[in-house]
């Protein structure tokens, strides 16, 4: 919980507010500064990545993956069920034994 903390307010929400108006030249003058931290991290990162499942999906996750990128092209009324197709219970209805 801590550490999505810290991530989201120094990697998300600091960031956002102090480069919201000169992003583009904060980005170009840190750029050599993170290029040296990539290569710094390097050697611990790279066999880290290659550790594992080998980034090889399951046809759950392709499936799941397929369906999100299909949503930006439908509107929500095609998600949507028709009045006329649905039914209610009373909220004071028993369960029948």
């Amino acid at each position: 919980m801590i550490s999505v903390t810290l991530i989201l307010l120094f990697g998300e929400i600091i960031p956002q507010s102090v480069c919201s108006r000169h992003g583009l030249a904060i980005g170009a003058t840190v750029a050599p500064f993170v290029r040296i931290l990539v290569w710094i991290c390097l050697p611990v990162a790279w066999p880290i990545s290659k550790a594992g499942k080998g980034g090889e999906l399951t046809h759950d996750e392709t499936t799941i993956i397929a369906g999100a990128l299909e949503l930006s092209g439908k509107m929500a009324k095609d998600a949507m069920t028709p009045i006329t197709e649905t039914f209610v219970i009373d909220i004071n209805a028993k369960q029948p034994n």
